[in-house]
């Protein structure tokens, strides 16, 4: 994986694409983070075990895929080109100085050209943090649009349940859903 994403060859007819945008924890030569290397191996660095959970998701299902080529550390690729969070500074708790004081030429490089319209931290001590209030009008908004675009489908923890086990419990039932219409019947 040398670039910005590396991509899973399948059957392009499938009618399926699998995204993962956390896949790896790389980090360019030329891009010090200035973070520890114990934490380049944690989930703040990188969605551990997805890269072969999509390999052997895009196996199963004869579906290509594109996973994303650096570390959540580097950019947020699950982020709007104008988030505050494209480029983060800290990430759970853990600063990440080579993101600190970028220049307006630094962003420009990476694309970005806005400065963060707002930092904010939050301590979730003892707790999961919650969905907004309304957050179940916009899901029933997303289920209605993605009946309307067969084979497109959403999960993880921005969707379904913040938790680790909730996360697990919508990967299944999706991975479920997937098998179910597979186009082979395999």
């Amino acid at each position: 994986m040398s670039g910005a994403w590396s991509e899973i060859k399948g059957n392009a007819s499938s009618a399926m694409l699998l995204i993962a945008d956390h896949a790896t924890n790389r980090v360019p030569d030329d891009l010090p983070l200035g973070v520890p290397a114990a934490v380049m191996e944690e989930h703040v660095a990188v969605d551990i075990g997805v890269t072969p959970l999509a390999h052997a998701l895009c196996d199963k299902l004869g579906c290509p895929a594109v996973l994303g080529g650096v570390s959540r550390l580097v950019i947020d690729l699950n982020r709007e080109e104008d988030a505050h969070a494209l480029i983060p500074h800290t990430s759970d708790g853990r600063p990440i100085p080579g993101n600190a004081g970028l220049t307006d030429a630094e962003r420009a490089r990476g694309g970005i050209t806005v400065e963060p319209g707002m930092v904010r931290i939050i301590r979730h001590r003892n707790a999961i943090p919650q969905y907004t209030v309304g957050h179940l009008d916009r899901l029933a908004c997303i289920d209605a649009a993605l009946k309307r675009l067969p084979g497109l489908h959403l999960t993880g923890h921005g969707y379904r349940g913040v938790g680790i086990n909730a996360a697990i419990a919508d990967a299944v039932s999706l991975a479920a859903r997937l098998v179910a219409v597979r186009p082979d019947g395999a």
